[in-house]
C-alpha cells in the first residue's frame, strides 16, 4: 500500500440524524427534541427523517499540531409547514477538545456537550428550508465518532377559532388613580373542545388613548397596540381543563365596559 504523511492525513463522513417531536411545552410555541446517542458503524448509514426538524452534518479531518483538527459542518432542516422562530442543536465533543470556534451559531458548552443556538440573524428557517453552521476545534483522538446528537426548535403559532373553547372575563372592585379607573378583572378560558390544544390567545378590542394595562401576571403574555390587547398564554390547555387568571384593566371612563373579546385555540 502507498504510504501517506501525517500531516496530509484526510477523513470525512457523513451522518444524517434524526429529530423527533416531543409534546409541546409552553404557548405560542411547538417545541420539537430527541436526544440520540448513534454509533455509526464502518459503513456510516444514513438516517433520514419525515416530519419536523432534522440536522446532517459533515465532519473533515486533519492533523494539526500533533492533533486532529475537526471542522464540522451542521446543516439544520425545517421539514415543516410553518417557519422556525429558534432552533438548537447538540452533540458530544471529545473530552480533550481544544481551540473551539462557531460560527453562524452561538456555542455553549457543559462537560463535553456542545449546545448550539442560532444567532440573531439566523433564527427563523422558512418551511422546508435550512441552515448551515459550522465547529472547528481539535481533539488527540482520531475519527472521533458523535454521539448525543439532538435538535430542537419553535415553529410560529397558528390560531383559529375552536368550537368549544370559551372565555370569560369577570370585572371586581373599581379603583380610581388620577384619570385612570381600574378593575381586576378575572378571565377564565375553557377547553371543552375534544381535543387538547397547544394554547390560546384572548383578543380585545383596544384603544391606547382611553385604555391601558394597568397589570398582567407573569402567567400569561401580552401584546398591546393601539387598537388590540391580545392576551397569550404559556401553555398547552387540555380537553376538559380551564385556567384562570386576573388582569387589571384601565380606563379613562368610569362606565368602561370590556366587552367584544373572542377567543383562539393554538396549534
Amino acid at each position: 500500500m502507498p504510504k501517506h504523511s501525517s500531516s496530509v492525513h484526510f477523513v470525512k463522513h457523513i451522518c444524517m440524524l434524526v429529530a423527533i417531536p416531543l409534546a409541546l411545552t409552553s404557548v405560542g410555541y411547538a417545541l420539537f427534541s430527541q436526544q440520540l446517542s448513534i454509533h455509526a458503524n464502518a459503513t456510516e448509514p444514513v438516517y433520514t427523517s419525515s416530519h419536523n426538524l432534522s440536522i446532517s452534518y459533515t465532519k473533515s479531518i486533519v492533523s494539526a499540531g500533533g492533533k486532529w483538527q475537526y471542522t464540522i459542518t451542521v446543516t439544520v432542516y425545517n421539514n415543516n409547514s410553518r417557519t422556525t422562530n429558534s432552533w438548537q442543536s447538540t452533540f458530544s465533543l471529545p473530552s480533550d477538545f481544544s481551540n473551539l470556534t462557531c460560527s453562524n451559531a452561538t456555542c455553549t458548552q457543559a462537560n463535553s456537550i456542545n449546545t448550539a443556538n442560532n444567532t440573531t440573524g439566523n433564527a427563523t428557517i422558512a418551511a422546508n428550508s435550512s441552515v448551515v453552521y459550522t465547529l472547528v476545534f481539535r481533539s488527540s483522538q482520531q475519527n472521533y465518532r458523535f454521539t448525543s446528537v439532538g435538535v430542537s426548535g419553535t415553529l410560529t403559532p397558528i390560531y383559529a377559532s375552536v368550537s368549544g373553547l370559551t372565555v370569560s372575563a369577570s370585572a371586581g372592585t373599581r379603583t380610581k388613580s388620577g384619570k385612570w379607573y381600574t378593575w381586576p378583572f378575572t378571565f377564565t378560558v375553557t377547553n371543552a373542545s375534544g381535543q387538547n390544544l397547544a394554547g390560546w390567545r384572548i383578543l380585545i378590542p383596544w384603544n391606547t388613548s382611553t385604555n391601558q394595562v394597568n397589570s398582567m401576571p407573569t402567567t400569561v403574555n401580552y401584546v398591546e397596540t393601539a387598537t388590540q390587547l391580545t392576551i397569550l398564554s404559556k401553555q398547552a390547555i387540555n380537553n376538559g381543563t380551564s385556567f384562570q387568571f386576573v388582569a387589571n384593566l384601565s380606563s379613562t371612563s368610569q362606565n368602561y365596559v370590556l366587552s367584544g373579546y373572542t377567543v383562539d385555540g393554538q396549534f
